[in-house]
């Protein structure tokens, strides 16, 4: 039986590919008349046409097709990566004698082992009771993030009240004002189920702790992203616009959720980002990106600047590290 992944492109995409290669030999060619203003024109000319035509051509490929770039052996990796972000990085491999790092990314290995291997050696932040984890979907309509999607099962009022206030902060983090909402299959007191009693309970405990923060609940979830569905509801929300912390009753809830949304509409992911720890410190899902590693990197190297710099250390902004 034949194979249908070997299937050859289209003839539209074969022509683009003879044309990018035909301009690209054009390109090599006029190379040796650099200096000559006529030829600087025509090469500049050139290579527009081709930065185009490649636009074109990877914006129209097949499964098959990406597939075979995704695994072609002089594809960009990791590190190629970071070498246009970062001037100081170093790779770690358990060396101890580089000293203490500001912030670690850890390797794509088994999520739990890492997590497992890092609470009992990286103490919680003074505020924290617990360690949490929130993990963001960049959208077309903005950023959203969403929590607790990874690490506690089944959690009190008092500990959404923690990680709300928590991930409030890491919001503030990547330059965006928190507006949170407490999402339940309860609507603005509908029900009386001990699920939603807890996020009513939640949401008083955390307007106590922080009257200034931008929240309300508990409520549906498109309530919580439309604010006319959530205007019929309770015309005098507290919340204004549109939500971009959703804070949900439980792990099936808030892991479900972020699933459905990262694959339904196409979400850029990031994290997850763990929440209640006295160092930026992360563990990298095996399902990772290049991207997302690059994403994660770049939060943990700002708030180990924020840390550090409220201890009058300096962090460069541009340094990292990793363990593989």
């Amino acid at each position: 039986m034949k194979s249908k992944d070997k299937a050859k492109p289209p003839a539209a995409q074969a022509n683009r590919q003879s044309e990018i290669e035909r301009l690209e030999k054009d390109v090599e060619e006029l190379r040796h008349l650099a200096g000559d203003e006529g030829a600087d024109a025509e090469l500049d000319r050139i290579r527009q046409q081709v930065l185009e035509l490649r636009k074109e051509f990877y914006s129209h490929l097949g499964p098959w097709q990406r597939a075979q770039i995704a695994r072609h052996t002089h594809r960009p990796y990791t590190l190629d990566y970071i070498g246009m972000l970062f001037t100081d990085f170093v790779e770690l491999h358990g060396d101890r004698g580089f000293g203490d790092d500001a912030a670690i990314v850890a390797g794509t290995g088994n999520w739990w082992r890492h997590i497992q291997w890092l609470l009992p050696i990286i103490p919680r932040s003074p505020e924290a009771t617990r360690v949490y984890a929130m993990s963001a979907l960049i959208l077309p309509s903005g950023t959203l993030f969403i929590c607790d999607t990874h690490m506690l099962v089944d959690p009190t009022a008092e500990q959404i009240c923690e990680m709300t206030l928590l991930a409030a902060d890491t919001v503030h983090d990547f330059g965006i004002m928190p507006k949170a909402a407490l999402v339940s299959h309860s609507s603005f007191g509908a029900s009386d189920t001990d699920s939603a009693r807890k996020m009513r309970r939640a949401l008083f405990l955390i307007r106590e702790r922080a009257p200034d923060l931008e929240i309300d609940g508990e409520m549906h979830a498109d309530a919580a992203l439309v604010e006319a569905i959530r205007e019929r509801a309770v015309p005098d929300s507290l919340l204004s616009g549109t939500a971009n912390l959703l804070i949900m009753p439980n792990l099936d809830a808030a892991n479900i959720s972020f699933n459905l949304l990262k694959a339904a509409a196409d979400g850029l992911p990031v994290g997850p980002i763990l929440l209640g720890l006295s160092k930026p410190i992360h563990a990298l899902v095996p399902s990772v990106t290049a991207r997302g590693i690059i994403n994660l990197s770049a939060l943990a190297v700002l708030k180990a600047h924020g840390l550090r710099g409220k201890a009058g250390q300096d962090v460069p902004l541009q340094s990292a590290a990793a363990a593989s």
